[in-house]
């Protein structure tokens, strides 16, 4: 998983950074709360259900901090390019977090 470049505080880098060898998917990890889609930029609060859901958050349950989120933006901007869309056709410009970054957003 590709994590963003800066974190808003310690604890949710450490939540988002641990590695356990024993569970490589974070989703099979009780002890594992949070989740970043790498490229919306976009966290989420793990529901352990034996799925894959997350409860969208829009900011940091310890420092408070808003968190980034480029999904919104990134539907938006697809949408008005006026042609259907799938994942795998994306231009490359609208793909990564790091994209959005260089784009100023």
């Amino acid at each position: 998983m590709t994590l963003p470049v800066e974190f808003c505080c310690e604890r949710i880098k450490q939540g988002l950074t641990n590695v356990c060898y024993e569970h490589p998917n974070r989703f099979d990890r009780p002890d594992k709360a949070f989740d970043n889609s790498p490229n919306l930029d976009r966290y989420g609060l793990i529901i352990h259900h034996g799925g894959g859901a997350v409860v969208r958050i829009a900011y940091c349950p310890f420092c408070g901090a808003k968190l980034r989120d480029v999904a919104d933006r990134l539907f938006a901007e697809l949408d008005s390019l006026d042609q259907e869309w799938e994942w795998e056709t994306v231009p490359e410009k609208y793909r990564t977090a790091e994209a959005w970054r260089e784009r100023g957003l």
